[in-house]
């Protein structure tokens, strides 16, 4: 392998550890009623961020059932770089054609194209001004949730490239990015959404962790070599034998 090695967790720990992280990102993102009224926005964020993190977790059981548990860092970011794609794709199919006054989900449209890239960087310009002129909480206008969209699937794959790099820990860091604005904004945030993301952050916590003993090739008899490397690797973990 090129470069620094990374390690993949088991299959059970992916499928986990990718359902930990979209509940604590989705919570995080409900927590932001605080700053824009309630509405369909809610499902909707939920909605991408769980199929994103779906091809996430997909792309990573497939990278492990190719190229094994050890991986380069390179290919170990790979299902992170592949969901940032499919979420470009969901923000300019879903916001390509949107209009910064309507307050109702425009259809998405899957052919997207550079007019959408250009409509999408045009409601973002009209965040200020909508911000400017309604105190909190505001309606939510298209360009408000495009900015809710893009925060959540935002911090989902910062999360997921700490994950991907083994240092789950900092994915909490990430995670309470959403919690900025209505503690910035309004001083406040429900008790409800806080607690399940940081539920979640500890039972991420507890399924990924990178110190785990790990024991994957047994040692023959007589080898003394591979009985060192399996001593080495329920005493120090898989990144002493790299």
């Amino acid at each position: 392998m090129n470069g620094s090695a990374e390690y993949l967790p088991s299959p059970g720990r992916i499928i986990a550890s990718g359902a930990l992280l979209a509940t604590a990102v989705s919570a995080s993102a409900l927590g932001l009623a605080a700053v824009i009224t309630p509405g369909a926005w809610r499902a909707e964020v939920v909605s991408l961020v769980l199929l994103v993190s779906a091809v996430v977790v997909l792309a990573r059981l497939s990278l492990r059932a190719w190229r094994g548990p050890d991986v380069g860092t390179v290919a170990a970011l790979a299902p992170t770089f592949l969901g940032t794609a499919v979420s470009t794709w969901l923000v300019l199919g879903r916001f390509g054609a949107a209009t910064a006054t309507a307050t109702t989900a425009t259809p998405f449209d899957p052919a997207v194209g550079l007019s959408d890239a250009r409509n999408v960087l045009d409601l973002l310009r009209t965040i200020t001004d909508v911000l400017a002129a309604y105190a909190a909480p505001v309606d939510p206008f298209e360009p408000i949730v495009l900015l809710v969209v893009l925060g959540a699937l935002g911090v989902l794959a910062l999360a997921d490239v700490v994950i991907a790099v083994r240092v789950p820990a900092l994915a909490g860091v990430a995670v309470g990015l959403l919690w900025l604005p209505p503690l910035l904004i309004v001083q406040d945030m429900s008790a409800g959404p806080v607690i399940v993301a940081g539920l979640a952050f500890l039972g991420l916590l507890a399924v990924d962790d990178p110190h785990a003993i790990v024991r994957r090739y047994p040692a023959p008899r007589g080898n003394r070599w591979a009985q060192d490397r399996e001593r080495a690797l329920r005493t120090y973990g898989p990144r002493a034998v790299r």
